[in-house]
């Protein structure tokens, strides 16, 4: 996984989201219209993996979490294809909860 700025989409069985990462030297920050992101990126053997935690820093219609709550530690791991990443999470406070994440290249 190369740094840069990647366009992210998510989805899990309560909605779906948007959002943008910045991944520098192994750290990830990143955001939408109602959370910001930040974490590590890491690799196991030839699959990426990044831990991040979210954050809510806006109320408002529309910016609900697809978590059913705002302050989660999300675990994703994938395998690169290109400029593209689809990779699968989990969230530490919703046990069970799995979702899906493609995280697509953008610029450096």
């Amino acid at each position: 996984m190369r740094d840069g700025i990647y366009r992210l989409r998510f989805q899990s069985p309560l909605g779906w989201g948007t959002g943008v990462l910045h991944i520098q030297g192994g750290r990830v920050w990143g955001g939408d219209g109602g959370f910001y992101y930040t974490g590590t990126q890491g690799h196991e053997g030839n699959r990426v993996t990044l831990e991040v935690r979210t954050y809510r820093h806006s109320q408002g219609r529309g910016l609900q979490t697809i978590f059913g709550q705002d302050e989660v530690h999300v675990r994703l791991i994938g395998t690169p294809d290109g400029d593209r990443i689809m990779c699968e999470g989990t969230a530490d406070e919703v046990p069970g909860a799995q979702f899906i994440v493609e995280l697509t290249w953008l610029t450096d």
